[in-house]
């Protein structure tokens, strides 16, 4: 017995027949609940709670996950089986941390629809202050997506005022990411500047803003770092953030 169990319920596997069913968050599937999907996957059929009789179906099915299947697999918390049936294409989507240059797009698009679904079509947009561009690019996102448009509605009412978000207010509205960036504040452990200036200047807001400064420095990454008043390695993260060819400074 279950809820609503006195009207008809089609299942999402006969609802989606003809169709494409996607499934979220596989990897999270019980292990019980495992070899009813396999089944469905492998025969193409499914049975309702209750019938005793089982029922064609023919669906699409893509699933996604933000697991490593594979060592599920191997440990035994995911069926081999069933990993092989869902496997037949993959597609590797990248961690938000590995395409930081999108980070900005990504916000203005949840917040216009945050401001859409509001009414508020013509809200301000959300602006931010260099150091807190630079943070937003070297966060890890550990939940991808789903952190950015959480951030979004945390911060939507600053955009009101029409003053760009200002880094402090970002680790306010971030749990952890004050800890996370702590290593490229000058946290124990790590590296120091290449012979850093007395104060940091501003992180660039874009491509082409970093690579005139280091054109300025004649094409030195150390000499960009300099000027910036960071270690080299940052302006290599920067590069990365803003998906600049390396091969392109040689």
């Amino acid at each position: 017995a279950f809820t609503g169990a006195d009207r008809a319920q089609p299942g999402l596997f006969r609802a989606a027949h003809g169709g494409t069913l996607f499934l979220d968050e596989i990897g999270e599937l019980p292990a019980a609940l495992q070899p009813k999907l396999l089944r469905a996957l492998q025969e193409g059929e499914v049975r309702a709670v209750g019938a005793t009789r089982t029922e064609r179906v023919d669906v699409r099915v893509i699933a996604a996950t933000n697991r490593d299947l594979r060592a599920d697999v191997a440990s035994g918390a995911f069926r081999r089986d069933l990993y092989a049936r869902l496997s037949l294409w993959e597609l590797d989507v990248p961690a938000v941390r590995e395409r930081a240059a999108d980070i900005l797009m990504w916000i203005e698009r949840f917040h216009r629809a945050f401001c859409a679904e509001r009414g508020r079509a013509g809200a301000a947009a959300l602006r931010f202050e260099p150091d807190a561009v630079e943070a937003l690019l070297l966060a890890p996102w550990p939940d991808n997506l789903r952190g950015l448009d959480r951030l979004v509605h945390r911060l939507a009412h600053d955009a009101q005022d029409g003053l760009p978000v200002s880094r402090a207010r970002l680790l306010d509205a971030v749990p952890g990411l004050a800890a996370d960036l702590a290593g490229d504040d000058g946290a124990p452990g790590a590296a120091a500047p290449d012979a850093a200036e007395p104060a940091k200047r501003p992180a660039p807001t874009s491509a082409e803003e970093l690579l005139a400064v280091i054109a300025e420095q004649g094409g030195s990454i150390r000499g960009a770092a300099r000027w910036y008043g960071r270690h080299h390695k940052q302006v290599y993260r920067w590069l990365d953030a803003f998906g600049v060819d390396r091969e392109r400074l040689t």
